[in-house]
């Protein structure tokens, strides 16, 4: 059922549901914000019991965690500048509103003894609840960054974006959105294009459209094959839609998209990351460029062209449970430099660089056992680790951008920035590189 009520001279429309009833609800048609933001205003900090949450800033990894008893957000595992809240389920504390458990999402959800005589002070509380900003002294990382739903919305920030990419100006590239065996692939080929590209452009894209881009729908038609260095088959297909990343302003608002999908993000939360970021310190190795090798044959070429660097890709050392195979790092040298490389990719694909840095680093600081298995595989007389030493770890990215810090999807620079910070409570110094990439298209 429809209840109109008029609040500041303006006719508001609450939507009473039932069971799946909420479902039948146009997306354009009621706010956004109101169920999770209505609930945060009337929980406490520490009474949450159930959350539905989704890690945005590499794997995309959706997740419900429940736990036996009230807690708080942190209790969770929650990390609030990479996880994106769903939904939340909690006592309420202001029982003079609503008591027992509610819920907010989309939508809000509550038990509530209410009849036809007094539903309209009852949303006139709700309402009230929700255009609070109490919610800010315990949960104000929840306006960060938040999912653009509207149709509407996305509607003209595709146009947006296709504007951008018609005048080139630069402010959305492409990449692999997924972590892919790099030593199996000959390239790239795109639909209504013969070559075999060695990365995903977005020049190369835009020329293969046979009228002009103007519409989404000809990025979600455009296909993207990963083709196999075996046997020159497609391995993998993906939607170009899926590999664009990039930022853009519209209506005083700041956007990114990743995976095809749109997130606002708070303004000031942008700028702090970025200049978080570009305060990065960048490392004095000198790489050579990569002349359009894959990342094993790039170590390798690496490796034999700088005396005390040391070839440690893909030498998986089995740890912990599970069989678990951990990579200590790509190269490593004599004065105690930890090198991880990775070809530029969207989010998911750097954060596992990232990760990798985190857990190696981990162990390398903490863990005898790991030292030593370690130490069998780098089987060099000449080195070794220990847990004593100072250590510098270097995150060296493959791409073709000119500047000094690598340009990465925002979601990335966000595991970057926590695996940064992660790292230097480690005591070893953090470092970035980006390696010049030298292209050499295939025709075939």
């Amino acid at each position: 059922m429809a209840k109109k009520i008029i609040i500041n001279e303006v006719e508001r429309i609450f939507a009473l549901s039932f069971g799946y009833g909420k479902h039948l609800l146009k997306k354009d048609v009621y706010e956004e914000r109101f169920g999770i933001i209505t609930a945060l205003n009337l929980i406490g900090e520490k009474t949450i019991r159930t959350i539905n949450k989704t890690s945005i800033g590499t794997t995309n990894k959706s997740a419900r965690e429940q736990m036996p008893k009230q807690s708080g957000i942190n209790d969770f595992g929650f990390d609030i500048n990479s996880d994106l809240i769903g939904s939340i389920s909690a006592k309420s504390e202001n029982e003079s509103i609503i008591e027992g458990i509610i819920t907010g999402g989309e939508s809000f959800s509550c038990s509530a003894n209410v009849n036809q005589d007094n539903i309209t002070d009852f949303l006139m509380k709700i309402y009230n609840a929700y255009t609070s900003d109490n919610y800010k002294a315990n949960f104000s990382w929840v306006d960060k960054i938040q999912p653009v739903k509207s149709n509407g919305a996305n509607e003209k920030l595709n146009l947006k974006m296709i504007e951008s990419i018609n005048l080139s100006e630069e402010k959305f590239w492409m990449a692999v959105p997924e972590v892919i065996d790099w030593e199996n692939v000959k390239g790239f080929k795109i639909s209504n294009d013969r070559n075999i590209h060695d990365d995903i452009l977005i020049n190369k894209v835009m020329e293969s459209f046979k009228r002009p881009l103007d519409n989404i729908s000809q990025l979600r038609s455009k296909t993207i094959d990963v083709i196999s260095s075996l046997n020159e088959e497609s391995i993998i297909r993906w939607k170009a839609i899926d590999c664009i990343y990039g930022e853009i302003d519209l209506d005083d608002k700041s956007y990114c998209i990743s995976n095809g999908k749109w997130f606002e993000i708070d303004s000031d939360y942008v700028s702090e990351i970025n200049r978080e970021y570009l305060s990065t310190p960048i490392s004095e190795v000198n790489f050579i460029d990569n002349p359009g090798l894959n990342e094993d044959k790039y170590n390798e070429k690496l490796v034999n062209e700088n005396s005390g660097f040391l070839l440690m890709d893909k030498e998986l050392i089995v740890y912990g449970g599970g069989h678990s195979s951990i990579e200590l790092c790509d190269i490593i040298t004599i004065d105690n430099k930890l090198i991880h490389i990775k070809k530029y990719g969207g989010s998911s694909v750097l954060g596992h660089l990232f990760n990798q840095a985190v857990v190696s680093t981990r162990l390398i600081k903490s863990d005898k056992k790991f030292v030593i298995k370690a130490n069998e595989k780098i089987n060099n007389h000449n080195y070794e680790i220990n847990l004593q030493k100072e250590y510098e770890i270097i995150i060296a990215i493959i791409s073709d951008d000119e500047n000094e810090i690598p340009h990465i999807p925002f979601f990335a620079k966000i595991a970057f920035m926590h695996a940064y910070k992660t790292l230097l409570t480690m005591s070893v110094d953090v470092k970035i590189k980006r390696v010049k990439n030298v292209r050499i298209e295939s025709n075939v």
